[in-house]
């Protein structure tokens, strides 16, 4: 039953969450927060998302405890509350780059068809 309703939040749930480019961007702000907490003017350049953007993901996260936050000084500092999104984090990048491995063997036949255009 285990490996049934992970099959089935792989391959429902996942793709849907990363249609999103503030998702995925997220995604990959979150995985690196792993080396410690960020404020705010980390998080944005570390994203390349718009202030107002981060700041609503943060509430949400927050509010879901997936981040906390931690006032110090003039700036608020946000890290991970639960180390399982780490887990998570990485069994989406492992299906991610089984997917386009997968996108890549699927595209070789037209590489042939096109030699020397770029790959």
């Amino acid at each position: 039953m285990l490996v049934s309703a992970s099959n089935s939040w792989r391959n429902s749930i996942v793709p849907s969450c990363l249609v999103s480019k503030a998702r995925r961007e997220l995604g990959l702000f979150l995985c690196q927060l792993r080396s410690g907490p960020k404020n705010v003017t980390q998080i944005l350049e570390a994203t390349g998302m718009g202030q107002a953007n981060v700041s609503k993901h943060l509430k949400i996260l927050t509010q879901a405890g997936i981040v906390s936050r931690q006032p110090k000084g003039v700036s608020v500092y946000y890290q991970i509350a639960d180390p399982m999104c780490f887990e998570l984090c990485e069994m989406v990048c492992r299906q991610l780059v089984s997917r386009l491995q997968q996108q890549a063997r699927q595209l070789e036949p037209l590489a042939a068809i096109h030699p020397g255009q770029p790959s």
